[in-house]
């Protein structure tokens, strides 16, 4: 009788497929763990780096609007800014100063309780036709705006535009306006919080077609207003 060599042939193949399948479930479970792991750590990779980002922005965001906060603050507390808008004069040298040291800051203003309002507009070399559009000539590095009452209680406005120099190439007469400070956002939200600087939401200016935000502080002088 010959011996059973099929029986012990498939007890072989069983004991090695049952052999591979663990093999093959041990490598599986490798590499799904190793699959987990690689993801935890990308996700954990991607999160650093998601936050190192925010937190440059955040920084980049805090340089950028530095300037604006130390203009709120420093020009509330100005005793010519207090004083009215027919003062406003004696402190432009240093306006101008700061708006050329910080070009992204493209204006500076004060609005009065009394309706009176002083604008200075900076301008780069790409903006030609912004000034093209507000009125002034060409070679324009400056623009003032102002607004007050005349003797008969008449708001008018005046515009003024200064070269690289700051000299005066253009004034315009007087007209009537129906801009009022005391209805824009910055200003009600600086006189509702006057302990602090604040911030507006993005918005179109009313005198340019620009986009942008303010950073407004309230004062109380002769004048109640807010820079």
């Amino acid at each position: 009788m010959r011996p059973r060599q099929p029986s012990r042939f498939s007890v072989f193949i069983t004991i090695l497929s049952i052999f591979s399948a663990v093999v093959l479930l041990i490598g599986t479970a490798v590499t799904l763990t190793n699959y987990v792991q690689t993801q935890d750590a990308a996700v954990e990779l991607a999160d650093d780096t998601f936050s190192a980002a925010i937190r440059r922005i955040s920084e980049q965001q805090e340089s950028l609007f530095a300037p604006l906060v130390f203009f709120a603050e420093l020009y509330s507390q100005d005793g010519n800014v207090k004083a009215g808008q027919g003062a406003m004069e004696n402190i432009l040298p240093s306006i101008l100063r700061g708006m050329e040291l910080s070009p992204h800051v493209f204006q500076v203003y004060a609005g009065y309780e009394n309706g009176d309002y002083y604008q200075v507009f900076s301008f780069g070399s790409s903006d030609s036709d912004m000034i093209a559009d507000m009125g002034g000539p060409p070679g324009t590095r400056f623009a003032i705006h102002e607004i007050t009452r005349n003797a008969e209680g008449i708001r008018e406005v005046f515009w003024r535009y200064l070269d690289d120099d700051q000299v005066d190439l253009k004034r315009t007469p007087a007209t009537s306006t129906t801009y009022d400070p005391r209805l824009r956002d910055w200003y009600k939200s600086a006189r509702a919080n006057p302990e602090n600087v604040v911030r507006t939401p993005p918005y179109v200016f009313a005198v340019s077609p620009e986009v942008g935000l303010s950073f407004a502080k309230a004062f109380d002088g002769p004048i109640q207003g807010a820079v």
